[in-house]
């Protein structure tokens, strides 16, 4: 096809001049990334890091404070607390540990799905914390 051969050589003028024509992934007849794309750039799994986090621990939060309050209990979950406090315990723990230069170095014989960086605190204070919220939304709903 003409329009794909003129596009090809339109990328390929780009690519001459090693300017990377970010405008063109916007259009629709532009070469789509490569999944995962997003997760590949450093800012962007941040951002999916914190958004898929957060959206999953309101949802799961908001379900059982739903749960609770159809059940007939009349005060504030004690839930709310729990995750606050665990949401305290990893926070802390993970600023202690960005702080502490050795932190990756006195793990290092863990297994590493037991290993538990500054990012993996800094995760697990965020979901409870985000938990915390969706129970109480979802409790006075």
């Amino acid at each position: 096809m003409k329009l794909n051969r003129d596009f090809r050589e339109l990328l390929e003028s780009f690519a001459a001049r090693d300017v990377r024509p970010d405008h063109l992934l916007s259009c629709p007849l532009a070469p789509q990334p490569p999944p995962g794309w997003l997760r590949g750039q450093r800012t962007g799994g941040l951002t999916a890091d914190i958004l898929v986090i957060s959206v999953t621990g309101f949802v799961l939060g908001y379900t059982w404070g739903v749960h609770v309050a159809d059940t007939g209990q009349r005060y504030q979950p004690r839930s709310i607390w729990v995750s606050l406090a665990l949401a305290g315990v990893a926070g802390s723990v993970a600023l202690y540990a960005r702080r502490d230069l050795g932190w990756e170095r006195r793990f290092a014989g863990v297994p590493q799905f037991l290993r538990f960086p500054v990012s993996r605190l800094a995760g697990v204070a965020l979901l409870n914390l985000v938990l915390a919220v969706g129970i109480a939304v979802g409790f006075n709903a």
